[in-house]
């Protein structure tokens, strides 16, 4: 798609690197804020992130601008993970279940329905083009409203939600960690 928009290569490596550098840069900062407004509107904003990168993806062919969508993008994804993950982590402690079966059961997941997506929409692509961005826009419409109606607000109690000093604190602990150092680097080095 970036191709038919006159990009080069190396351009699109350019914006493939801006998600991911959005994507990082959110990934904890958007768990943190999901504690603090709820999980519910972290992935309502996630969602109005990804429905304004579609938009500009689809409007523009900008570099710029493109390169402001694929940032946006990577913002939301890293929102709906942190919204998702912290959902699901925090029913899981309440249910007094293993965290490490959750994982194996979400990569599972993760990887099947991005072999299904990957499939259907290429489908859809090679017969509607770019108008795809459009039937995705009317997706993440019609996902914000049923979100909106569907799922209960939770008012999160002042005494549950994690401090800027916590956080802190849990940071430096994490420095003094041998074992989660070591994993830290073996995953740094494997990708």
């Amino acid at each position: 798609m970036l191709l038919d928009k006159g990009f080069s290569i190396s351009q699109i490596s350019l914006i493939q690197s801006i998600f991911m550098i959005a994507a990082l840069i959110m990934e904890i900062p958007s768990g943190i804020i999901s504690d603090i407004i709820s999980e519910k509107n972290m992935y309502q904003l996630s969602l109005i992130f990804i429905f304004i990168s579609y938009f500009l993806i689809f409007s523009t062919s900008s570099f710029l601008l493109i390169s402001l969508a694929w940032f946006f993008y990577g913002m939301s994804s890293a929102g709906m993970t942190g919204s998702l993950d912290t959902y699901f982590v925090k029913t899981i402690k309440r249910k007094h279940e293993s965290i490490k079966n959750f994982n194996v059961k979400n990569n599972y997941s993760l990887l099947f329905s991005g072999l299904i997506g990957g499939g259907v929409g290429a489908t859809i692509y090679s017969y509607i083009g770019i108008n795809i961005y459009l039937l995705s826009l009317l997706g993440f419409i019609i996902a914000f409203i049923l979100i909106q109606i569907l799922i209960p607000k939770k008012i999160i109690k002042l005494e549950d939600r994690i401090t800027l000093e916590q956080m802190l604190v849990g940071l430096k602990s994490l420095k003094h960690n041998n074992k989660l150092t070591l994993n830290f680097n073996i995953t740094l080095t494997a990708k």
